[in-house]
């Protein structure tokens, strides 16, 4: 939802991750735990990873 606002219909990010998957859970889902924020946690994503990761594909995608 956050690159809606940017003017893309239906965003996805798709990319190429040699078998790994993950999650990128909000950071107010961190404290609550679950499956999304353990997976995170275990790839060495913290509460911080979304916002940073949003900065960079937004930086990006300002440019097309």
């Amino acid at each position: 939802p956050w690159l809606r606002p940017l003017g893309y219909a239906t965003p996805m990010l798709v990319s190429y991750a040699n078998g790994w998957i993950s999650y990128l859970p909000e950071p107010e889902d961190f404290p609550e735990g679950g499956y999304e924020v353990g997976r995170a946690n275990g790839v060495g994503n913290s509460r911080y990873f979304q916002n940073r990761f949003r900065e960079a594909v937004a930086s990006v995608v300002d440019k097309t």
